[in-house]
């Protein structure tokens, strides 16, 4: 579907709008020869319009580029938008990310907000990271909300630093929770272990 779309939309847009301006795709099927071939044109001005998917993510750098589109971005996480955008705007021209959706919902609109308000890729990923929520910490699912009962990771974001440094200086000081005050704290993880073992079992 990804190529189809791909091709759909740079014939469209070849008919449509540049009838007399060079423009070629890129799709990650594409030989890797041939690949080369388009991005070296693209780079010294032979290509002037190019569509491509998430292909472009990493390794293109392009001075020159200075506008990009992305259609249906609502479809994308907010750090790929962020490592896509990145691909422009590294010449001495102003540049232009345009973000296109026709999803009108509430989170959409943030995450578009979040985009057009800051450049900073770790507030971005963090932004990111609290709305699509985090599924299990030691299992399976990689977004969504997760099940723990007496922590929410949003609001006690802060309270899960500090537990991260106890932990830290905890392992450094008895890994194998040998030391007598570390008993309490050993059974727990055991207890916690095994029932995250019999979960998956289950699932």
């Amino acid at each position: 579907m990804e190529l189809q779309s791909v091709i759909n939309l740079y014939e469209r847009l070849k008919e449509r709008y540049f009838q007399d301006v060079e423009i070629e795709f890129i799709h990650g099927k594409i030989k890797p020869v041939d690949k080369d071939r388009i991005m070296k044109n693209f780079e010294n001005r032979k290509i002037k319009v190019l569509v491509a998917t998430t292909v472009i993510e990493v390794g293109i750098n392009v001075p020159n580029s200075n506008i990009m589109v992305i259609y249906n971005a609502e479809r994308f996480g907010l750090s790929q938008l962020h490592q896509l955008r990145g691909r422009i705007g590294r010449g001495n021209y102003e540049s232009f990310c345009i973000l296109v959706s026709n999803n009108k919902s509430t989170n959409v609109k943030k995450r578009m907000d979040i985009m057009c308000s800051s450049n900073d890729g770790f507030y971005i990923s963090e932004q990111d990271f609290l709305l699509r929520g985090y599924g299990d910490i030691l299992g399976y699912r990689q977004s969504g909300e997760a099940r723990f009962k007496i922590l929410n990771i949003q609001k006690d974001y802060e309270l899960l630093k500090l537990a991260i440094k106890y932990v830290d200086k905890l392992l450094k000081y008895d890994f194998n929770f040998e030391k007598e005050e570390n008993q309490v704290v050993k059974r727990n993880v055991d207890e916690f272990i095994q029932n995250i073992s019999e979960n998956i079992i289950m699932n």
